[in-house]
């Protein structure tokens, strides 16, 4: 027997999360045509049906659906208070979903601790307002880190340099979370005590550290982003995208003593020579690519070339699942579940808000406080 689900709404959520009718349909394990004839008002689904659609498809409580007016003010693009149009409009049904997820650990980080821990939040106390000086802005932001490149240059291991710039931004006051996205290398969500910076879980460490600096970047501007996996011709072109590029790649290879070190004599810029000095920095390969490429020192096609090649290599690389609970603390950050955990033990959540906090079961907290406490 169906029930009143309010079909207009059904619509309008399908069209806000941007995902087909038959991907609906696949979800909830029934065919397109039924899936709309509930859009139409034409048939109605179980209850059974009715609760898939609502947790499984769209991850909203089921009284939604029986409303009378739109639910607007969960629409995900209210997530963003002035994201160009285009990049939004861009975001795949996957992306939508972490973005919703977004939102709901900013409010959990309020409950947490009410205002931003970090003494002198870096977003509160450095504001780019300027464009014209990338060397020096990144200097402030590297001192302001304590990123020290005696310490980058000992890093070697991609993943160790990834936490180290993750740590130091989150003693600083940003929350970094990392979810799957589609299409997407990050995004930011601007707030005044928790601006978030959320990175695809997929990509690789090297990549997640250029995003980091990139939403970094767009959070000191007080500007909103979604940063977009393939080349977009419009976005590329964006001047304020274009600085947040240089900024990064300055933040990780400072560009005079990249120079002084590595470009005096350097007659052909080979893969061979790339690869070394981004040994050194721990960086990705693109990077030094890029730092060649804005000082003249290499062409455009040249770099196209060698991403391509790059970047088909990393598709085509192995990538195993990993340990479920290595990954959701590495999907959260260790300071964001140190902090729920000790909430829960002081008596100060529950179990109920602990188990959602964390994205867990109950019984596989106590496998979560073995792994981070370890």
């Amino acid at each position: 027997m169906g029930v009143p689900v309010n079909n207009r709404i059904l619509e309008w959520f399908i069209n806000d999360y941007n995902i087909s009718v038959a991907e609906v349909a696949k979800k909830i394990g029934t065919t397109p045509d039924k899936v709309q004839a509930w859009i139409d008002g034409s048939g109605a689904p179980t209850y059974r049906q009715a609760e898939k659609l609502a947790y499984d498809v769209f991850k909203k409580p089921l009284a939604v659906f029986f409303m009378s007016e739109l639910p607007i003010a969960l629409s995900v693009k209210k997530k963003f208070r002035s994201l160009p149009d285009y990049l939004f409009d861009a975001t795949s049904y996957k992306t939508r979903l972490a973005i919703d997820k977004a939102d709901f650990y900013k409010i959990a980080l309020y409950e947490l601790y009410k205002t931003n821990p970090a003494k002198e939040p870096i977003f509160k106390t450095i504001k780019i307002i300027s464009e014209d000086n990338t060397v020096k802005i990144a200097e402030i932001i590297r001192e302001k880190l304590g990123i020290e490149l005696s310490i980058q240059k000992r890093l070697k291991d991609k993943y160790k340099a990834f936490n180290y710039y993750r740590t130091a931004l989150e003693k600083l006051g940003i929350f970094t979370f990392q979810f799957p996205l589609e299409e997407e290398r990050a995004f930011c969500l601007l707030d005044e005590e928790f601006p978030l910076i959320i990175l695809n879980s997929s990509d690789s460490a090297y990549s997640k550290m250029f995003s980091l600096f990139h939403e970094l970047m767009h959070i000191l501007m007080d500007s909103e982003d979604i940063y977009p996996e393939a080349d977009n011709p419009i976005y590329l072109k964006e001047t304020k995208e274009v600085f947040c590029n240089k900024l990064a790649a300055e933040i990780l290879v400072p560009i005079d003593e990249f120079i002084r070190e590595y470009v005096a004599g350097v007659a052909v810029i080979e893969e061979a020579l790339v690869q070394k000095i981004a040994n050194d920095y721990c960086v990705s390969k693109e990077v030094i690519l890029r730092r060649f490429l804005e000082i003249g020192a290499t062409s455009s096609s040249v770099y196209r070339e060698y991403k391509k090649k790059w970047d088909e290599a990393f598709l085509h690389m192995e990538k195993s699942g990993g340990d479920y609970y290595k990954n959701k603390i590495s999907a959260l950050g260790r300071t964001y579940v140190n902090k729920v955990i000790d909430e829960f033990r002081s008596g100060r959540i529950d179990d109920v808000q602990i188990t959602n906090f964390l994205g867990i079961k109950y019984a596989q907290l106590q496998r979560i406080e073995i792994e981070v406490y370890t």
